[in-house]
């Protein structure tokens, strides 16, 4: 026994072992398996087999292991048979991610023509889940998936021992007194969807960068979640607290276990077809933090054009646009109206004009009235609720119809599409045909005979269903020969509402 072994200890040892390289897997095998499954490796698998990644014996799928071993490919392609969904014949299981679900790569068919996407690792669910979540993109290469997996599961250990003490320490330091941490205190992050929990953190704002430091980071699948969901889910909370501290939006994660930007985050960017941390390893830079933070940000394709639009004019910043949307200041479909109907929408998303300049707060606040009644109506049209209904439970989790909207910028209206049912807000004694597919709405605070001209030119021009949306105490306008909607909310109670988003833009960067 050599002195450096007697002076480490057994679990040192131990330790050392599982960082050894896996053998190879011998090329009979990777030919036999290209045989039997009629496929043609990548090759970045081949690769792979040939030389694994330290720490692969617990998550890679090996040809040369028995069948009656869990990590056998043959057991793998055995349990990937009982798939509730067809599985295409042309996937081969890499890893497990959970589990209820593989990661599988795309192989090419001999003799077959290209299949779009080969290489790629996709995630594989044995339940049944909707077509747009089966085969989601974990990665662009096996490759690329296996040395991040490795160097994720090596540093979770220790990650999880010190977001352990942290989030302690962070009771006993304010939970047990009742105050709020400061920017630039350490602040635990937990995340969880039905009592799973899919992502643990903890950052803070570092004045000696200007920027915000993520000492911990940890993420996992879950079979309920949509890929990557942990991980995205955490870098909204990370990006907006960048945003909101005001600071350059660089990002450090300096002290992490993996000392780099965590594996998981990368994984995630780049199926997004961003790469973090080019610069330096533990570093996102500011330019990929924003780059980031529009990946992270839902929007529908109209209003992803139309922002792009404004950040390539550099009339609004991409971290203000994702900020507000992240963090419920306005809702998609008011940010979509202000965009295609206001020549002032960047100065309402960065808190409005200034108080003293009335004609410009003045045009702002009626978008924004518009906006919100826009907003407000597709709430109630999406929604699905038994009130009223004998032997039926009421439901209010995940009730939607699933209503989409396009704005119709150049005549300040919204068009809704599956729509259907009665209308709504209507006035008593009014009677109005059930809406059926597609309802154009024109929201209007204060409505005049050119826009009610203007809703009969709509109507037919298109052939649809066109209304009048206004404010609950506009009773003066009821009579008019357009449908008209009148929405819950006074003029008053719009302007407390607007008033509410504009100060919270206002003051989201300290």
């Amino acid at each position: 026994m050599t002195e450096e072994t007697r002076s480490t200890t057994p679990a040192q040892r131990t330790a050392q072992a599982r960082r050894t390289r896996p053998p190879a897997v011998p090329e009979v095998f990777v030919q036999l398996t290209e045989e039997v499954l009629d496929i043609t490796l990548p090759d970045h698998v081949r690769a792979l087999y040939a030389r694994p990644p330290v720490g692969a014996e617990t998550v890679l799928y090996r040809p040369d292991l028995a069948a009656d071993d869990p990590m056998s490919l043959a057991a793998a392609m055995k349990v990937l048979a009982t798939s509730a969904q067809p599985t295409p014949h042309n996937i081969l299981p890499l890893a497990p991610v959970d589990d209820r679900s593989f990661a599988v790569v795309v192989c090419q068919k001999p003799g077959h023509e290209p299949v779009p996407g080969v290489g790629a690792v996709l995630r594989w669910h044995l339940d049944r889940v909707p077509d747009g979540h089966q085969g989601a993109l974990l990665d662009i290469t096996a490759e690329h998936y296996l040395n991040s997996l490795t160097e994720e599961l090596a540093a979770r250990g220790e990650g999880l021992k010190r977001i352990t003490i942290e989030a302690k320490s962070y009771r006993e330091r304010h939970v047990e007194h009742g105050t709020r941490p400061k920017s630039y205190e350490l602040r635990p992050v937990q995340l969880a969807c039905q009592n799973v929990v899919v992502g643990l953190a903890a950052f803070r704002h570092d004045s000696t960068f200007d920027g915000l430091s993520v000492p911990m980071w940890q993420t996992c699948e879950a079979p309920h979640l949509a890929a990557h969901e942990g991980a995205r889910a955490l870098a909204v909370f990370m990006l907006c607290d960048a945003f909101a501290s005001g600071g350059t939006m660089e990002i450090r994660f300096r002290g992490h276990p993996e000392k780099a930007v965590p594996a998981a985050l990368r994984r995630f960017a780049r199926t997004r077809g961003i790469s973090l941390g080019t610069q330096e390893k533990a570093v996102i830079t500011p330019e990929e933090a924003r780059a980031l933070f529009r990946a992270v940000t839902p929007m529908p394709a109209e209003l992803a054009c139309r922002a792009a639009d404004f950040i390539d004019r550099g009339v609004l910043a991409p971290e203000r646009l994702s900020y507000v949307l992240l963090a419920g200041v306005w809702q998609l479909i008011e940010v979509d109206f202000l965009l295609a109907t206001s020549g002032r929408a960047a100065s309402v998303l960065a808190g409005g004009a200034e108080p003293e300049d009335r004609r410009a707060r003045a045009a702002e606040t009626e978008v924004c009235r518009s906006a919100l009644m826009a907003g407000t109506l597709l709430r109630r049209l999406d929604a699905v609720d038994a009130a009223g209904r004998t032997g039926q439970t009421r439901v209010f989790e995940d009730s939607r119809r699933g209503v989409t909207w396009s704005v119709l910028g150049e005549y300040g209206a919204v068009e809704y599409r599956g729509v259907h049912g009665p209308l709504p807000w209507l006035p008593p004694g009014r009677s109005v045909p059930p809406a059926e597919q597609d309802l154009i709405a024109v929201p209007r605070a204060h409505p005049t005979t050119d826009d009610v001209q203007l809703a009969h030119r709509i109507g037919q021009r298109t052939g649809k269903q066109v209304v009048i949306v206004v404010p609950a105490d506009r009773v003066d306008f009821v009579d008019c020969s357009m449908p008209v909607l009148r929405c819950p909310d006074t003029v008053h109670e719009l302007d407390t509402a607007i008033e509410d988003k504009l100060l919270t833009a206002r003051v989201s960067r300290v």
